[in-house]
């Protein structure tokens, strides 16, 4: 969480002319590609890792990231044409 918002302070110290927007989910781990509890396959490091967060948080985060994710690609696509 920190270095999120030390992100977004300073694209805000820079007037940064770019869409941002920093949500945190209660409860949920860094697993946002999967609702499932405990942990995930590593692909590429070839080992499963803990992601943290509660079922309940990571499936919170899940539903509603795919739902800002899509806002956000909107955004963008917008902005683009």
């Amino acid at each position: 969480k920190k270095y999120c918002l030390d992100i977004v302070d300073r694209l805000s110290k820079k007037d940064a002319q770019c869409f941002y927007k920093h949500i945190n989910y209660e409860d949920a781990g860094h697993g946002l590609l999967s609702s499932r509890p405990g942990g995930l396959w590593h692909h590429r490091g070839g080992f499963w890792c803990l992601v943290g967060g509660t079922a309940e948080g990571n499936q919170n985060a899940h539903s509603d990231s795919v739902i800002e994710i899509m806002k956000f690609l909107s955004v963008l696509k917008n902005d683009c044409l």
